[in-house]
C-alpha cells in the first residue's frame, strides 16, 4: 500500500487541483450524510414528544375551519 500513498502524494503535488479534490471528496459527503441523520433523528424525536399537542392542535385548526368550507 506504500505504492498508493506515493502515487496519490505524487499526483497532489503533480495537480494540485487534484490532491484538493481528493482530501474532500469522502468528507463533504459524510458531513452532508451526519446532517441528514441528525435531522432525521430530530424530527422524530419532536414527532414523538409532540405528537399529542400537534395532532389536537391540527384537529382544533380543522373544526375551525370546517365552518369556512361548506
Amino acid at each position: 500500500m506504500d505504492w498508493l500513498k506515493q502515487t496519490l502524494d505524487w499526483l497532489g503535488g503533480r495537480y494540485p487541483r487534484y490532491g484538493a479534490w481528493r482530501s474532500r471528496r469522502g468528507s463533504a459527503f459524510l458531513e452532508y450524510a451526519m446532517l441528514a441523520a441528525l435531522i432525521g433523528i430530530v424530527g422524530a424525536v419532536g414527532v414523538m414528544y409532540f405528537g399529542e399537542e400537534i395532532k389536537n392542535f391540527f384537529k382544533s385548526l380543522g373544526d375551525k375551519t370546517a365552518g369556512v368550507l361548506k
